[in-house]
């Protein structure tokens, strides 16, 4: 069982296949400047990744799907995809 330091309310998670992932609800009521999005291992508990984006978490969205992720702030969407590792680890691959 891990802690999570910071408001003791307001968070959201994700579960992925390797990781949890811990972000602030929009609903939380904390105006916050800045939205982090932290991953933990599933395994140990060890954070894997952290970052933060320049947005206040109440115009901040993040969205899990199978094959990635979607990001959407007050200044734009992204959509994060898991990358094809076997393409990737090809010979002659132009990634």
């Amino acid at each position: 069982r891990k802690f999570l330091t910071g408001s003791p309310g307001g968070w959201s998670l994700a579960t992925t296949r390797r990781h949890i992932a811990v972000f602030p609800a929009a609903d939380r009521g904390i105006e916050d400047e800045y939205a982090t999005v932290s991953f933990y291992s599933r395994d140990s508990g060890i954070i894997a990744q952290r970052f933060t984006l320049p947005t206040p978490v109440a115009g901040f969205l993040l969205r899990f799907q199978p094959s990635g992720a979607v990001v959407a702030t007050v200044a734009g969407a992204w959509g994060l995809r898991v990358a094809d590792r076997q393409a990737m680890d090809e010979p002659g691959s132009s990634r």
